[in-house]
């Protein structure tokens, strides 16, 4: 019982010394991270043979030692595993910071070159156009299907305006 004590008091501390290395570095590795998780499963492997050892112990006086030993190392587990969580949400949130900002930095906020009305590129579509070789036939097909779409949206607009008019009037 001594032994398996003794390994659960190493590993213990072991923890507890990767977790301040850990936590003093700044920003752990995801490797690293699971490195002490890997080690929490067998410290919890550890404490569960260590109270099976306990349960069996005769002496009442070293059982309920050993309960309080097993208790501790219990209460070390969640503290451990508390902290292992913090460490994987500040891995996480730098992540996210790190992807943010690298998004973020391949085109500026703002800065798109397009205007917001599409019709108001029309020049630079032209120019844009004879560059590629469109000839200038298409061009005026293509900009005289523009000002017809402009009419249909009017068009769509005053009719729906209508249509509401009538509703508001009627269903009222």
């Amino acid at each position: 019982m001594n032994v398996v004590y003794n390994a659960a008091l190493r590993q213990s501390k072991a923890i507890n010394n990767d977790l301040a290395t850990l936590q003093s570095k700044g920003e752990a590795s995801a490797a690293e991270i699971g490195n002490v998780s890997v080690t929490l499963a067998t410290f919890t492997k550890a404490i569960d043979e260590y109270n099976s050892l306990a349960r069996q112990e005769i002496v009442p006086k070293k059982q309920d030692e050993a309960f309080e030993r097993v208790k501790r190392f219990r209460d070390d587990l969640a503290g451990f595993r508390s902290r292992v969580d913090n460490l994987k949400k500040a891995r996480e949130e730098a992540q996210h910071q790190h992807n943010r900002n690298e998004l973020l930095g391949r085109r500026p906020y703002n800065a798109s070159s397009t205007p917001e009305n599409p019709y108001a590129s029309a020049d630079t579509t032209s120019t844009v156009a004879n560059t590629l070789g469109i000839s200038g036939e298409t061009i005026r097909m293509v900009e005289r299907r523009a000002r017809e779409d402009k009419w249909i949206f009017a068009a769509g607009v005053l009719v729906f305006f209508g249509f509401c008019w009538l509703v508001m009037r009627y269903l009222r």
